[in-house]
């Protein structure tokens, strides 16, 4: 199973995907786990500098390389939780509509300003 979350920043501009692959689908608790990588890649080169671009950028694929990611369900929300090798544990919240956040550890109570959602295929 994959999925590939898109991140925009609060003004809904293009910051980049969170691409993940599951080792199988998930179980009979909604639980899975599998890879995922980060790429940051914003639609304007202003935008390398924003908040959220700054706090994510060292999640890049190219700085940090692949993560471990379990999917968990909590009620209607998607919970990814994102374990990188280097960096602090990230997760994001996704609501049953599509739309959702990213929280960085080390309590997650914290959001990245920043908006989730499930990416569009083309």
């Amino acid at each position: 199973m994959s999925a590939a979350l898109a991140i925009q920043n609060l003004e809904r501009e293009h910051l980049g995907f969170v691409m993940m692959h599951f080792d199988a689908e998930p179980d009979g608790d909604g639980i899975c786990e599998g890879d995922c990588i980060f790429q940051i890649l914003p639609a304007k080169a202003a935008l390398f500098e924003s908040p959220a671009a700054v706090t994510l950028f060292p999640y890049h694929f190219r700085e940090s390389g692949e993560h471990r990611v379990k999917l968990s369900l909590n009620g209607g929300t998607r919970v990814y939780e994102i374990t990188p090798i280097s960096e602090p544990p990230i997760r994001i919240e996704l609501a049953a509509v599509g739309e959702g956040r990213l929280l960085q550890s080390p309590d997650f109570s914290n959001p990245i300003a920043c908006v989730v959602e499930t990416a569009k295929k083309a």
